[in-house]
């Protein structure tokens, strides 16, 4: 069995890496049968976003706003 982690997009969608479809010679249209274990680190994402989020509001927060100011 190959196995591989993968994002499930809007409306339940997912790639295939190119490897394993050619490995496997999955063309479009095939059907694949998919085995769910579980959901990997559900939380992971949502905490690297909010992580990059506020290390932008700290780089902004640290700099002289007159600097940058528009007259």
């Amino acid at each position: 069995m190959t196995a591989f982690i993968r994002r499930v997009y809007e409306k339940g969608k997912i790639t295939i890496p190119k490897e394993l479809r050619e490995l496997h010679d999955i063309e479009n249209g095939d059907f694949v049968k998919l085995q769910i274990v579980g959901v990997v680190e559900k939380d992971r994402a949502s905490k690297r976003q909010h992580g990059a989020v506020n290390s932008i509001h700290d780089s902004i927060r640290d700099r002289n706003p007159e600097k940058y100011r528009r007259d």
